[in-house]
C-alpha cells in the first residue's frame, strides 16, 4: 500500500510540472480511481461504456439543477460549448486527458480519465463552473424569454409601484401614445384579473375592444391586453342578425317551429300559436317534438289517425324525411282548414317544421276547377267546332265537336299539339286556301287584333264557316260552324 501512495503522488507531481511547463493534453495509461477515493464536493462521473456507474454528489446534484440527462453522449455535448474536444477524448485513446476552458477569465479543467470501457470525467474547480454554468444558463433562458415577451403579437408592459413602465414589448409601443396610455391608466386604476373593455381611439371612428389580464409580482404587476375587436364586431353582427331574423319570423304568416338535435323546441313564432292554438307558456316550456305533434292531435290539427301505434309509426317516417329536406303534406283538418306542413334540416342537426294555412288557396282552386268544368262542358254542347290557343301557340282546349270534326290533335300538357300541328291537319282535310297561314300569324300576333271570319272546303264538299275570335290573355279561339 505505501508503494501505491507514492507512485500515485510521483504521478500528480509529474503532471503538475507539464501543466506548468504549458502540455496542456497528458497521456498516461494507469488505473482509474473508485468513487471512494474523491471528494463528494467534487463533480466526477464513472462511466462504464456509454451509461453511468457512479456520480459525486455534486455531480449529480449538477444534472439536476441543468436538467441535464445522464447519458454520455448529451453530458459531452453539453461540456462541449466550453471544453471543446471533449467528446473526441473522451472516444480516443486510454490515458488521461485534460481540456482548458474555451471562456474568457475561465480557470476550469476538465479531466478525462479512460482506461479500456472504463471511463472517468472530472470538473476542476467545480464551485466556479457550477456558478458559470448557472450563470450562463438563467442568461440563455432570461434572454429566450424576453425574446418571446418582445415577439408576442399581443401588447405587454409591466409597471412598478411608482406607476412607471418598466417594460413593454413591440406590441405595446406600436398601439401609439394615446391608446398606450389608456391600457396604462385603466389596468392601473383597477384591481382586475381579466376584462373586457372598450376604447375609442379616434373621433369618429369605430373603438377597440381589449381583454385585459393583470397579475401581481413584488413591487410591479405585469399586464397584458388581447385585441377581441373582431371578435366584439362578430358578436354583434351575429347579435343584429339574430335580432333581424327574430323581427321577421316575428312578422310571418307562416308557423315556424325549430327543434334542436335533441329535438327539443328551441325557437317558434307567433304565427305557430295563431294557426295551432297551442298554448304559448307550452311552447315556451321547450317541449319535445313527440310532445308538440300529440298537442297537435289531441287539439285536432291534424288528420285524425285511425290508432295511436299508426300515428307513431307516421310520425317517425315524416321525422326522417324532414331531415333528409323531402317532406311535404297536405293536412286536411276536421275543422275544414287546409295547412301545407313542410319540414328542413337545418345546421347542426336542427329541424324546422313550416305550418302554412292554404285554405282559401284550396277553395279559389277548386272554384276555378269548378267553372273550368263548368265553361268545357259548356264547349262541348255547342253546335260549332272549337280550338282555342294560346299566345305560345299551343292548343289549350278542343271541345268535342272539333276533336270528331278534324282528329289528331291533343291537349295533354304532357304532349300539347301547337297551332303549327294544326294548320297542317286542317290543311290536310280541306282545299287549298291562305287562311290557315293567316290564322298562324294571327295566334302569334301581340299587337291589337280584330277576329274575321271566312268559308273553307272540306274534304268532302261541304262549305265550313271560320270564324277566328281574340280572347281574353292573348288566347284566340277558331271556330268551325256548318
Amino acid at each position: 500500500m505505501e508503494h501505491l501512495v507514492e507512485i500515485t503522488v510521483f504521478l500528480a507531481s509529474i503532471s503538475a510540472i507539464l501543466l506548468v511547463s504549458g502540455l496542456i493534453i497528458v497521456k498516461t495509461n494507469f488505473p482509474l480511481s473508485s468513487k471512494s477515493a474523491e471528494s463528494d464536493q467534487k463533480i466526477t462521473f464513472w462511466f462504464q461504456g456509454r451509461e453511468l456507474k457512479h456520480s459525486t454528489d455534486a455531480a449529480h446534484n449538477m444534472l439536476r439543477d441543468l436538467k441535464l440527462a445522464d447519458g454520455l453522449t448529451d453530458l459531452l455535448t453539453f461540456f462541449e460549448h466550453r471544453f471543446p474536444g471533449a467528446t473526441s477524448l473522451a472516444d480516443g485513446n486510454d490515458g488521461i486527458n485534460e481540456l482548458g476552458s474555451s471562456w474568457k477569465q475561465d480557470q476550469a479543467i476538465l479531466r478525462i480519465t479512460k482506461k479500456r470501457e472504463d471511463l472517468q470525467i472530472e470538473l476542476v474547480d467545480s464551485a466556479t463552473a457550477s456558478n458559470i454554468y448557472t450563470l450562463r444558463r438563467a442568461k440563455h433562458e432570461l434572454e429566450m424569454v424576453q425574446n418571446v415577451v418582445e415577439n408576442t403579437p399581443f401588447p405587454v408592459w409591466q409597471i412598478a409601484e411608482s406607476g412607471n413602465v418598466m417594460m413593454s414589448n413591440a406590441a405595446f409601443r406600436e398601439l401609439g401614445s394615446d391608446l398606450g396610455k389608456q391600457l396604462i391608466h385603466f389596468a392601473t386604476s383597477n384591481n382586475i384579473h381579466v376584462k373586457r373593455v372598450k376604447f375609442e381611439v379616434e373621433k369618429n371612428k369605430p373603438p377597440h375592444w381589449f381583454d385585459i389580464n393583470k397579475f401581481s409580482l413584488p413591487k410591479s404587476s405585469v399586464q397584458y391586453a388581447l385585441d377581441v375587436t373582431e371578435i366584439v364586431r362578430a358578436q354583434q353582427a351575429q347579435k343584429n342578425f339574430v335580432q333581424t331574423l327574430t323581427k321577421t319570423f316575428a312578422t310571418l304568416s307562416i308557423g315556424l317551429a325549430i327543434f334542436d338535435r335533441n329535438r327539443q323546441l328551441m325557437l317558434f313564432n307567433p304565427a305557430l300559436i295563431d294557426l295551432t292554438t297551442l298554448p304559448a307558456d307550452f311552447l315556451s316550456a321547450r317541449p319535445n317534438l313527440l310532445t308538440v305533434f300529440d298537442k297537435l292531435r289531441d287539439n285536432q290539427i291534424m288528420p285524425e289517425p285511425k290508432n295511436y301505434a299508426t300515428w307513431r309509426e307516421k310520425l317517425a317516417i315524416v321525422v326522417a324525411a324532414a331531415t333528409e329536406g323531402t317532406y311535404t303534406e297536405i293536412w286536411n283538418l276536421p275543422t275544414g282548414a287546409t295547412f301545407r306542413i313542410s319540414g328542413r334540416p337545418h345546421p347542426d342537426g336542427a329541424l324546422a317544421f313550416l305550418f302554412e294555412d292554404i285554405t282559401a288557396e284550396v277553395s279559389m282552386s277548386r272554384r276555378f276547377t269548378a267553372e273550368l268544368e263548368l265553361h268545357r262542358e259548356l264547349l262541348n254542347n255547342l253546335d260549332g267546332a272549337i280550338a282555342i290557343f294560346s299566345i305560345s301557340g299551343e292548343l289549350y282546349h278542343q271541345n268535342e265537336a272539333h276533336a270528331h270534326l278534324w282528329g289528331g290533335l291533343s291537349t295533354d300538357p304532357e304532349n300539347r299539339s301547337t297551332i303549327q300541328d294544326a294548320s297542317k291537319l286542317w290543311q290536310s282535310r280541306s282545299k287549298p286556301t291562305g287562311l290557315w297561314g293567316e290564322i298562324r300569324d294571327f295566334v302569334n300576333q301581340i299587337d291589337e287584333r280584330e277576329g274575321w271570319r271566312e268559308d273553307i272546303i272540306y274534304e268532302n264538299e261541304q262549305r265550313i264557316s271560320v270564324q277566328i275570335v281574340p280572347l281574353m290573355g292573348q288566347h284566340t279561339a277558331v271556330c268551325f260552324t256548318y
